[in-house]
C-alpha cells in the first residue's frame, strides 16, 4: 500500500493504516498460532515466520465469568481466518450479546489487548430486537406461548 496518496485538491496526504495483528506461521507444517508462541503447536518446530493477519475471523465462545476482571471489557475467543484463536474484545454492541459464529473484523491493537467490531451485516446495535427473537437452537424451535386474545 502506498502510505502517501494525492488528494483531490493536488496536495499529498499520508494514509493512516489500519490496526495490524501479527501472527506465527510454522515453515515446516504451515500451522498457524499466536505470536506468543515459541513453538509450532503442530509439529514443534521453532523455525517459525511473522505474518500479518487479514483480521478477519469468528467468533467461538464467551470467556466464563471467572476468566475476566473487573471492568475489563467481556472476553471472547475469536477464530482468525488464518488459523489460529486470540482472546479479544468485541466492541460496539452490547456486552455479552454476540452469539457464536458471529462474524468479527479487527478494530484495534494496543499492546496485549486486541478489540474486533462486528462485520458488516452481522447482529449489532442497529438490529436490537434481534437479541430476543425465538430462534432454533441445535435444530429445536424454542416454545412460543400463543398470544392472549382479549374480549370485546
Amino acid at each position: 500500500m502506498n502510505p502517501v496518496a494525492t488528494a483531490p485538491s493536488g496536495a499529498s496526504v499520508v494514509e493512516q493504516p489500519g490496526p495490524e495483528l501479527v501472527f506465527r506461521r510454522c515453515r515446516w507444517c504451515r500451522a498457524a498460532t499466536a505470536p506468543v508462541r515459541m513453538l509450532c503447536p503442530v509439529c514443534g518446530s521453532a523455525d517459525l515466520d511473522d505474518e500479518v493477519s487479514r483480521g478477519t475471523g469468528t467468533v467461538r465462545r464467551l470467556l466464563p465469568a471467572a476468566r475476566r476482571s473487573p471492568g475489563e471489557p467481556m472476553p471472547y475467543v475469536v477464530a482468525l481466518d488464518e488459523g489460529f484463536t486470540v482472546q479479544a474484545a468485541v466492541t460496539g454492541t452490547l456486552p455479552g450479546a454476540v452469539p457464536a459464529g458471529a462474524r468479527v473484523e479487527l478494530a484495534d491493537v494496543s499492546g496485549q489487548s486486541v478489540a474486533f467490531r462486528l462485520a458488516p451485516g452481522q447482529l449489532g446495535p442497529a438490529e436490537p430486537e434481534s437479541l430476543f427473537a425465538a430462534r432454533a437452537v441445535g435444530g429445536v424451535r424454542p416454545a412460543v406461548l400463543p398470544a392472549v386474545r382479549r374480549a370485546g
